[in-house]
């Protein structure tokens, strides 16, 4: 009677059908485990981030120093494309174009600190030097052939090794000012070993 009564009141709405209080529950069974599947593989798809598993993000300075050691445990080997101080002094035919093994060390690293700044160390002599007092020079050279021979390119420039051969350099991204010991860690995971 009450479809009568709409009907001829001239509301044309279409009669109201009560919603069944029962949930399908394989239906919702069904999109629980797809949820749960789709976690699954997203989880599987992912990557991990700040560089860890490619040498992309760590090969820059601001890369390598925002990558989160406690998740990285393989930090250290990431990169890995340039020569080591070792090749770079017994190879001089493989030097780039620009500099010698006689270049003064003084004549690329004009504000250089410590034993880079003398007047008579040359690029070889530099990295012959031994004693724990000669990683930072060391390593700055070899560093500097790395980038000027195109090895860390364009992750490791020349213009940042003679900035790091001040002894204090801040990653592009800003952050905290490294200390020779920072930028020697940072050199050599830049190289084989």
């Amino acid at each position: 009677m009450s479809e009568n009564l709409n009907h001829e009141s001239g509301n044309n709405a279409a009669p109201v059908v009560p919603v069944s209080p029962t949930v399908d529950g394989s239906r919702r069974r069904f999109t629980s485990a797809g949820l749960a599947a789709t976690g699954v593989v997203m989880t599987l798809a992912s990557r991990p981030v700040l560089g860890c598993t490619s040498a992309e993000g760590a090969l820059s300075p601001s890369g390598w120093s925002s990558i989160n050691a406690s998740r990285c445990t393989n930090a250290n080997s990431v990169v890995q494309l340039g020569r080591s101080h070792g090749y770079w002094k017994t190879h001089p035919e493989a030097w780039p174009a620009g500099v010698t093994p006689d270049t003064l060390c003084s004549s690329i690293f004009r504000s250089a600190a410590g034993m880079l700044n003398s007047k008579t160390l040359s690029l070889q002599q530099a990295l012959e030097l031994g004693g724990p007092d000669s990683d930072f020079p060391r390593e700055i050279v070899c560093g500097y052939l790395n980038a000027l021979s195109g090895k860390t390119l364009p992750y490791l420039k020349t213009t940042d090794v003679v900035k790091m051969a001040t002894g204090s350099f801040t990653p592009s991204t800003g952050g905290m000012a490294w200390d020779s010991t920072k930028i020697v860690d940072y050199l050599l995971v830049t190289h084989e070993k």
